[in-house]
């Protein structure tokens, strides 16, 4: 998808970074937590499936286009998930639950190459 200069698709990549983050605060006043976090999801998901479509149509400037607005949406509901955990857990675990999260996660984010390759050793 992304061909050409790899610092520049980087860059572009990252410079959607902060319009999200500035998009999801009034998204957050407006909306609440919940909504927010579906509306964010619901849309990056029928962005990227519209990307894959017009990729498969050879319309590669739209597919862009729509990649890096799911993209941002993606980002968005990362955004408003870390905030809506915190707000879950009691004010004295908090730090403790955010940080056993993230932990996890990243835990998981590291196994799942392995995982991928599971089918191919049993």
């Amino acid at each position: 998808m992304f061909a050409g200069n790899f610092f520049l698709n980087n860059a572009i990549a990252g410079a959607i970074e902060l319009p999200t983050l500035i998009a999801c605060v009034f998204l957050l006043h407006k909306g609440g937590r919940k909504w927010s976090q579906v509306i964010s999801l619901i849309c990056a998901g029928t962005l990227i499936f519209a990307a894959m479509c017009l990729s498969l149509r050879g319309e590669m400037a739209f597919s862009l286009l729509f990649l890096l607005a799911g993209k941002a949406c993606i980002q968005g509901a990362f955004n408003i998930l870390y905030i809506f955990t915190s707000e879950l857990y009691p004010t004295v675990i908090r730090n403790s639950a955010v940080g056993t999260c993230s932990m996890i996660a990243r835990i998981g984010s590291a196994a799942s190459g392995y995982i991928a390759i599971l089918s191919d050793v049993t």
